[in-house]
């Protein structure tokens, strides 16, 4: 959910050396290129999977990385299928964020 600490959580991890990987931030540079006249992201984010399969915003992900790349956390997965892409890709590790939205946003840090 948005607002849960997923950044945060990344933050902890790109602080211990991983490579971070917005996974909406590869889709929203698709959006910019392909996304039709008036078209929601949100529109955008369904027609991309119905076109392309429930995984292409993961797909899209791995063109980020590179072989140097060994920790490599994916914000943001959305569905199973990516996870199922991810696991045949190499060993993964699923952390959920979840944070109920009666806390809001007070600043709370991982350390």
């Amino acid at each position: 959910m948005p607002g849960a600490g997923k950044s945060v959580v990344s933050e902890v991890f790109r602080n211990k050396g991983w490579k971070i990987v917005v996974m909406s931030e590869q889709l929203k540079r698709r959006y910019v290129k392909e996304g039709l006249p008036g078209e929601s992201f949100e529109k955008f984010a369904s027609r991309m999977r119905e076109k392309y399969g429930r995984d292409i915003v993961a797909r899209l992900c791995l063109e980020e990385v590179r072989e140097e790349d060994k920790l490599i956390v994916m914000e943001g997965v959305r569905n199973w299928e990516e996870v199922e892409l991810f696991k045949r890709v190499g060993e993964t590790l699923i952390l959920a964020v979840h944070a109920p939205q009666s806390l809001g946003r007070r600043g709370y840090c991982l350390g």
